[in-house]
């Protein structure tokens, strides 16, 4: 049997330029070291980074990059066009995508021990002790990772689940008890919305959950397109050091002498910790690289994510929740992302609907609350803050809850009435 197929590297290839959409699950499992045909590999790649950086494929543009490849340099036009029109076609062979791209990947598995043990034979003949060793390591190493990839039986899924779910790393608990007793914390790979009109208090609740979480040891990137890295940074200090915001707000005669202090205090407790907020980040790519692995992120907010300009609320909706998805699988992080609702939804009571982008914002998170600042009661800086689970994945949905906003000095309460 051949270790390679070109055939199932045309018909993926071809598939992604008419489903765009599945490049960024493709990329999950598969990359340009896999294919066997190099040009091929080569014309994955730019529809990856084309991808990362626009979010559409443009066909026209993915060629001419390819055109460039020296496997391509000996065709004139006509042959080169007859190419692109044959893997084109071969597109339409195809609806699982996975499936033909896992079977790439296992052809290259296949290849590369193949190539071990040929590594392997040279060596021994050697007789090179410290080639040998190498060589059987590399084989092992290869081999444990393809047995990672075989098929599963009923109980070994069963045993997997179960220690998946009693693994201490994989929920982090809020600091909040009202949020721990309905979502559980917030679960590594999950996403989950806070969505709010504007003022109500969403950035501030997301920034005393991130805190709270890096306060625990845990990593922690804060993208902010709605915020500077600074003002936040005076937000966590007032929260943390207990110091009234109105202290922070006269760069022009510099801070005054609580805020000058909340910073130093600050920096004392924060340094050794793995908390950044960042701003001015263009693409999904970018934030991948910035986070590594990490423990949580926080997208603020949905809105004002970077996306292509024609889309709609609904598109955009949708493709920054596929987005928030890649940022798990590539980082393991848990996403908590940040909403804001339409007008509408203000006047008429919290519902999916009513956020932005509406159901398409909906069908991936774990978790969905909304929060409000209460009408009629007041406490001073302290305001009652009501939220309403609209999506519970684990749990009950409908579910009304209270919390207290001291927004003197940005920090949230379990409300304890």
């Amino acid at each position: 049997m051949k270790n390679y197929s070109e055939m199932a590297e045309q018909t993926l290839l071809g598939s992604l330029f008419f489903n765009n959409a599945a490049i960024g699950k493709v990329e999950t499992i598969l990359n340009e070291e896999h294919f066997y045909v190099p040009v091929y590999g080569a014309m994955f790649k730019a529809m990856q980074t084309q991808w990362q950086q626009t979010a559409m494929l443009s066909g026209h543009k993915v060629m001419q990059e390819v055109r460039q490849h020296p496997a391509c340099q000996s065709m004139d036009e006509l042959q080169f066009n007859a190419w692109a029109a044959e893997i084109l076609q071969a597109g339409n062979g195809t609806d699982d995508l996975m499936a033909t791209a896992s079977y790439i990947v296992e052809l290259y598995n296949k290849r590369y021990l193949l190539q071990l043990n040929a590594e392997l034979a040279m060596a021994l003949e050697s007789g090179d002790v410290a080639k040998i060793e190498g060589a059987k390591q590399k084989i092992e190493k290869a081999t444990l990772s393809t047995k990672a990839k075989k098929r599963q039986t009923t109980e070994e899924q069963i045993r997997e689940a179960f220690a998946t779910l009693q693994a201490p790393d994989n929920i982090m608990p809020t600091g909040f008890k009202i949020w721990d007793d309905i979502f559980g914390g917030i679960a590594k790979n999950a996403r989950y919305i806070i969505a709010a009109h504007s003022g109500a208090g969403k950035t501030a609740m997301a920034m005393n959950i991130a805190a709270n979480i890096a306060q625990r040891g845990k990593k922690v990137h804060f993208f902010l397109f709605e915020e500077t890295k600074g003002r936040l940074w005076a937000r966590i200090a007032a929260m943390t050091q207990m110091t009234n915001m109105a202290s922070f707000r006269n760069p022009a005669q510099g801070l005054e002498p609580a805020a000058h202090d909340a910073f130093i205090k600050l920096f004392e407790e924060f340094k050794d910790k793995n908390i950044l907020f960042h701003d001015n980040v263009q693409s999904v790519a970018e934030m991948i690289d910035l986070c590594g692995e990490c423990d949580l992120i926080v997208i603020d907010g949905m809105s004002s994510f970077p996306a292509p300009a024609e889309f709609t609320k609904v598109d955009k909706a949708g493709w920054v929740s596929d987005q928030c998805v890649k940022l798990s699988k590539h980082t393991g992080a848990g996403v908590l992302i940040l909403s804001h609702v339409n007008s509408d939804a203000v006047k008429a009571g919290p519902s999916l609907a009513g956020l932005y982008g509406g159901q398409a914002a909906t069908f991936d998170p774990e978790g969905i609350l909304e929060i409000r600042r209460d009408s009629e009661e007041s406490f001073g800086p302290n305001k009652l803050i009501h939220g309403l689970v609209l999506k519970n994945r684990y749990g009950e949905v409908g579910q009304r809850i209270k919390m207290m906003f001291d927004g003197s000095k940005m920090k949230f309460y379990d409300y304890a009435g």
